[in-house]
């Protein structure tokens, strides 16, 4: 039931040992050359912003195509 849920508990979960929530800090910290350099070591359009640049990465590595 709803009002039962204790959803003080779920604040308290620590992301930061997260396989998905690592791969994307880690590739939010690259600069936009190692960015593109990524981009070409995937096999992936390497033009455009770096928000772009992001995506593209996140979707190839998380395999997140299916949702796009």
């Amino acid at each position: 039931e709803p009002h039962k849920i204790d959803f003080m508990k779920y604040d308290k979960i620590d992301y930061s040992k997260d396989k998905y929530q690592i791969i994307i800090n880690d590739i939010h910290k690259l600069t936009l050359k190692e960015l593109k350099n990524n981009c070409l070591e995937l096999s992936l359009k390497k033009s455009g912003s770096k928000p772009d640049l992001i995506k593209r990465i996140l979707i190839h590595k998380l395999k997140l195509s299916y949702l796009v």
